[in-house]
């Protein structure tokens, strides 16, 4: 009936191997994955989960994969939106 499967924080963070403490710090912080807030809930897209880890692959643990440019996004962002 429905295209999307959606998941509360908890089967999220299950889904993950995280602990729900951790998403919820990092939903906080504007880390991790993306998420919706309907009302006073947080749902996790499981579309937006696969994404997100697969963009956590790297080769060596020294990789720093696309942080850096996450990194220089976010502030370019922070700047234009100042603006």
């Amino acid at each position: 009936m429905f295209d999307r499967t959606l998941f509360v924080r908890k089967e999220a963070a299950e889904y993950l191997r995280l602990s729900d403490k951790t998403l919820a710090r990092w939903a906080w912080a504007g880390k991790g994955p993306a998420f919706i807030k309907a009302g006073g809930k947080v749902l996790y897209d499981l579309a937006d989960l696969d994404a997100w880890l697969r963009a956590q692959r790297r080769r060596s643990t020294s990789d720093p994969g696309n942080e850096e440019a996450l990194a220089r996004t976010s502030h370019e962002d922070a700047g234009a939106a100042r603006r």
